[in-house]
């Protein structure tokens, strides 16, 4: 066969720019010309203890071809906070059991199982994408039924002030109840819509909850469930009852327990190791909590938690802004990036300090150190963005990034970090490495700006730095986006959290440890897991002690947690506290990782899954693996630095292939990516795949596009957005946003105060479109309240502000949001609730309208 290859190093990190996000999941055959595997069968078994989860995935697939076959699993996992720890495959009546090991090691023994006609099983993580779970059957013959058993464990969410458990179902075929459709546009998988009625196979959800203290509250939001408890209230089982109804949308249970905002310690024996292992879990509630008139056991799927008071709380911080300057930001990106930026300013809590950090191949900041949140501060931070243009180069974010944390930093503000890229850098581990070392204290939220931006990179930050990660297509207003992120940064927080274990306790291994630990905000769960060498009964009315720096209340926090009678047996909580280690420490070493992994079971980039089943009569036929040249998908993002492409020397000659095994039997190490996912419709994505996409029929003929190395060498942190045959296609594909026609909500932004009211003046009168003499009629019940008349007319314009802005720029919500939290806040300081006097500013603001329609 013919060898295709991007020429130049500075190519393949050009062509590998997009991650696979649309990778269809679920078992398939490595050659894609073969249909997938037909699924029968999907059951999820769930065993929940307070905070952590066990799950086994049971899918049933048949090899409904006419040979046998070697088949790829893959599903996605949330790397962070998930612990993949064993695979089971049933074929024909013989159970597989996986085994785990070295990488390497799996890799040889699969492949030599393969080659000597047995069935082999290997499972391991995506070494482009750890998200990504990949597991292989090797020779699964025809007419037999794979049963594929996997198990991981996970840390529960925090959703509507209760423990969330979330099924998504990315891990079966998507189904509409309606008349087929194709798959949407954007769609992150690759799915078959069908109506309901002919739904292809079955599904249902078993769920155990094991509880310390009694359960309050138990439904499954998105299903019909039947749900059952023992007396004591400290046992659940769920079952779905709409299993006969296409699975749309994400299984998701809510669960609440007594004293709900008190810290739980679970304690965990299993005869597998002499240690025992310890999950401290914790609600830290910043409000009084008020639910009243609950029943017993609240199953309502349609009530909400969540207190009308939580949106008047806000903590103090320290946010930076770190934009993207290098050349690609030029024309309508950078002008949408400066919009958002300028909105973010508007937004930020009074009580905050903050700095802008704009960088290309070099890094220029506003202060060299934050500034704190005052009317001159926020003068000059909108001077120092309006003087920024894309002018500055290539994209070195690394040095930003290590500037940015040797800022001095206190407990007393929390930081986060906002970085906005649309392009890749080349080596993303770097960056991404930086964060995950200062992630304790400083939380990175990451915005990647249209089809150049690095999903690899943009996703990898954020998840590192325990943040949020956007994407925004080309020309999309991402005001919204940033404004919601500094939403949630702008919550109450403990920082600087430690935990001191009782006296003579020997801790083994504690995750995170106290050096590390990450600040805790609102609506986020704490948990600590540990590894502990001790006698239980020694430990009974023992006492933990948490301490943290609450921002809200500008005080110090503490709290106890008491060791109570209850052992569980099992192996989830010695899972997690070694996964939370993986993502912790990291200077742990590979060989260190790579032995916590096998000894626990918890699967890393270092190892794998494997299993051999010997066949009675072993398949013969010789192993041919066929090179196919492929089509770069737009949404693919191989790592330039990944161990595995270093090994395989795929850098610097880069040659994507399948290999397959024509006849009875197949073998691959890869899957074939070809062009793949989803249909494109809009001419605007059509422009972007001709731009990001290699040419399949080209490389077909065995051309392949050059480009002057010397140029390639001047893009060593920039690839193909900086070059200029790149900018002019692309300033004709996309489409244009007129950034300067300003909206009504932005001209009333502008007007506001830091501090969050507004001035009187002609120039915001206009912009409210009121009369000078109508809006000099005080309303009385400000007068009353309120001898100064200067400040009565401050009050009376901002409560006429906020107004306009509910009344006339609902669509723009999102964007000022938080400008309007600030204003609410600034009246109830002064004595007045919005709600409760902008009946009067209604009133006014109606006239007004009616006026000027009488006029027009």
């Amino acid at each position: 066969c013919m060898d295709y290859a991007l020429p130049g190093s500075h190519s393949i990190i050009r062509a590998c720019r997009r991650m696979l996000m649309e990778a269809p999941f679920g078992i398939m055959p490595l050659k894609r010309s073969d249909t997938h595997i037909p699924l029968t069968n999907v059951e999820f078994r769930v065993n929940i203890k307070e905070g952590v989860s066990h799950v086994e995935i049971i899918q049933d697939y048949v090899n409904n071809s006419k040979a046998a076959i070697e088949c790829e699993y893959v599903f996605p996992i949330d790397y962070a906070t998930m612990a993949v720890t064993g695979l089971t495959v049933q074929i024909g009546g013989q159970t597989i059991e996986a085994n785990i090991m070295d990488k390497e090691a799996a890799d040889i023994k699969y492949t030599d199982a393969i080659a000597s006609g047995h069935t082999a099983l290997k499972m391991d993580l995506d070494d482009n994408q750890p998200d990504i779970v990949r597991v292989q059957i090797g020779n699964l013959l025809s007419g037999k039924t794979a049963k594929v058993i996997t198990k991981y464990v996970k840390l529960l969410d925090i959703e509507d002030n209760s423990w969330s458990f979330r099924v998504p179902m990315t891990y079966t075929p998507r189904y509409k109840e309606h008349e087929a459709v194709p798959a949407p546009a954007k769609s992150s998988t690759e799915q078959t819509f069908v109506k309901a009625n002919s739904l292809p196979y079955c599904w249902n959800l078993y769920m155990h909850v094991d509880a310390t203290r009694p359960i309050t509250r138990l439904a499954c939001i998105s299903h019909k469930s039947l749900n059952t408890f023992t007396e004591d209230k400290l046992h659940a089982d769920i079952v779905l009852t709409d299993q006969n109804v296409a699975p749309d949308t994400d299984i998701i249970v809510l669960f609440r327990t007594a004293r709900f905002d008190e810290p739980s310690l679970l304690l965990q024996k299993s005869p597998n190791y002499s240690t025992h292992a310890v999950l401290l879990t914790l609600f830290p509630s910043f409000i009084e909590e008020k639910v009243d008139g609950m029943p017993e056991i609240d199953q309502d799927p349609n009530r909400a938690y969540k207190s009308l008071e939580e949106a008047e709380i806000t903590g103090s911080g320290e946010y930076i802004f770190l934009l993207d300057c290098s050349g690609s930001m030029g024309g309508g990106r950078i002008a949408l990036a400066k919009k958002a930026l300028k909105m973010f300013l508007q937004s930020l809590p009074v009580e905050s300090k903050f700095n802008i950090i704009l960088f290309g191949n070099s890094h220029k900041a506003m202060g060299k150190t934050s500034w704190k949140y005052l009317g001159p501060t926020l003068t000059e931070a909108m001077k120092f963005v309006e003087a920024a243009d894309a002018n500055m180069g290539g994209t070195n974010i690394s040095s930003a990034l290590e500037f940015c944390m040797s800022l001095t930093y206190t407990k007393d503000f929390p930081r986060n970090i906002f970085l906005l890229t649309d392009g890749a850098v080349s080596n993303p581990d770097l960056t991404i490495n930086i964060v995950k070392k200062h992630s304790h204290y400083a939380r990175v939220h990451t915005f990647g700006i249209g089809s150049g931006a690095s999903r690899y990179l943009v996703k990898g930050c954020a998840i590192a730095g325990n943040g949020g990660f956007q994407f925004a297509q080309e020309g999309e207003d991402i005001t919204p986006k940033v404004v919601a992120a500094l939403s949630k940064a702008s919550l109450p927080a403990l920082t600087d959290v430690s935990i001191e274990w009782p006296a003579g306790l020997k801790v083994q291994m504690q995750s995170p440890t106290n050096e590390k630990m990450n600040n805790v905000y609102m609506h986020e769960p704490l948990a600590i897991a540990a590894l502990i060498e001790t006698n239980p009964e020694d430990l009974k009315g023992k006492k933990a002690i948490l301490r943290a720096f609450n921002t809200s209340t500008q005080k110090a926090w503490e709290l106890e947690a008491v060791f109570g009678d209850v052992i569980t047996t099992g192996e989830e909580i010695y899972q997690c506290a070694v996964k939370r280690a993986f993502e912790k420490q990291c200077e742990m070493s590979s060989a260190a990782k790579k032995e916590l992994s096998i000894k626990y079971h918890v699967l890393c980039e270092e190892t794998s899954f494997v299993a051999i089943k010997k066949n009675a009569v072993p398949s013969t036929g010789e192993v041919k693996f066929i090179k196919i040249p492929i089509a770069i998908c737009k949404d693919m993002t191989l790592n330039p630095q990944s161990s595995m492409m270093k090994k395989k020397g795929m850098v610097k000659n880069f040659r994507p292939w399948v290999a397959t095994k024509p006849g009875k039997h197949g073998s691959a190490y890869a899957m074939r990516r070809s062009g793949a996912a989803v249909s494109r419709h809009s001419e605007e994505a059509k422009a972007e795949e001709r731009l990001y996409s290699c040419d399949a029929t080209e490389m077909d003929k065995g051309k392949t596009k050059e480009m002057d190395p010397a140029k390639a060498d001047m893009m060593e942190y920039e690839e193909c957005e900086a070059h200029e045959e790149y900018k002019m296609k692309a300033d004709k594909a996309m489409p244009k946003s007129d950034s300067s026609k300003k909206k009504e909500f932005e001209l009333i932004v502008e007007k506001q105060e830091f501090t969050g009211q507004w001035t009187w003046s002609a120039s915001l009168l206009e912009i409210l479109k009121i009369a000078p003499e109508k809006a000099d009629i005080v309303p009385s019940f400000i007068k009353e309240k309120v001898p100064d008349e200067a400040l009565q007319k401050v009050i009376w314009i901002t409560i006429l502000s906020l107004a306009r802005l509910e009344r006339s720029c609902n669509a723009d919500k999102e964007s000022w949001q938080l400008i309007f939290k600030k204003g609410t806040l600034w009246l109830k300081k002064n004595g007045f609730i919005f709600d409760d006097c902008k009946k009067s500013a209604q009133e006014l603001l109606q006239k007004t309208k009616m006026i000027l329609q009488y006029v027009i």
